[in-house]
């Protein structure tokens, strides 16, 4: 899946967010936006889901303009906090994945079986985060992937595990990571395909 942003721009009021930004996302590879806090980078990941619109400029999905369907990783972890992680897991898979495979998936981010059955408002906030990345990782028939900080409330230790996990785990696949940390964006990004907002 290619992704081409083509002259975006978007204004809140008198406050410009984007301006004129283009950008191509490459298919099959791992691609990380970078930039300082209020550049419009969560600006641009809402318009590439179809969450918001742009006033202008266009967004094109292997040279279409609908959106497709796709999975994603956002600030906030946006579970189903009264049900299990294995259960949030299951509610948004296909039925042909097997328990197994979410199993392993949520194993790969270090969660117990203890852990994927409480709820996930039980969980800390470091293994919450590591149920959305798995439920993104579920999401087989997505044509892309993207993420917004989402190694964001894991301690160092933690992070160090999951992000090659990640890595591997999305190699030829189309991803988009949002990040601020030039940590992360250089172990995830493909070919350096590190964009830079200002």
């Amino acid at each position: 899946m290619k992704i081409t942003i083509d002259n975006l721009c978007k204004s809140y009021g008198e406050k410009i967010v984007l301006d004129h930004f283009s950008a191509e996302i490459l298919p099959g590879q791992t691609t990380v936006l970078m930039g300082a806090s209020g550049c419009g980078k969560t600006t641009l990941f809402r318009i590439i889901m179809g969450l918001e619109r742009a006033d202008s400029g266009i967004v094109h999905f292997n040279e279409k303009s609908e959106t497709p369907r796709l999975a994603a990783v956002f600030q906030e972890n946006r579970l189903c906090e009264q049900i299990s992680a294995y259960k949030n897991l299951r509610a948004v898979s296909s039925k042909h994945v097997s328990d197994k495979t979410i199993k392993d998936i949520l194993s790969s981010m270090e969660l117990t079986p203890a852990d994927c059955a409480k709820k996930t408002a039980d969980l800390s906030g470091g293994m919450a985060r590591r149920v959305a990345l798995a439920r993104a990782m579920i999401a087989e028939d997505a044509a892309f992937t993207l993420m917004d900080e989402p190694f964001s409330g894991l301690d160092d230790g933690t992070k160090s595990r999951v992000l090659p996990v990640v890595r591997e785990f999305y190699k030829e696949k189309t991803l988009l990571i949002i990040t601020h940390d030039l940590g992360e964006a250089q172990s995830l990004a493909d070919n350096s395909n590190i964009i830079h907002m200002s």
